[in-house]
């Protein structure tokens, strides 16, 4: 049996592509939430520093993990 892997991915926006970097970043939420094996997969912004996003993920093992890493909303995001 394999334990639930935890991921926390921080993400960096420059200040004049917040709102731009916001909107791809809240894109991913629905469709890696409904993938087979996702638990959690929440995304939060710094108050004091809104530059800063972090997504906060639970998969049900490695195998969840690298089919979501593999998914083409996830693999494209990485080259936006």
């Amino acid at each position: 049996m394999s334990l639930p892997i935890q991921v926390i991915a921080r993400h960096s926006a420059r200040s004049e592509t917040v709102d731009q970097v916001r909107r791809i970043l809240l894109e991913l939420i629905e469709p890696s939430r409904v993938e087979p094996g996702c638990v959690k997969y929440d995304l939060l912004q710094n108050a004091d520093d809104p530059t800063d996003f972090t997504f906060v993920e639970t998969f049900a093992s490695e195998e969840a993990l690298k089919d979501h890493a593999a998914a083409p909303y996830i693999a494209d995001s990485h080259r936006a």
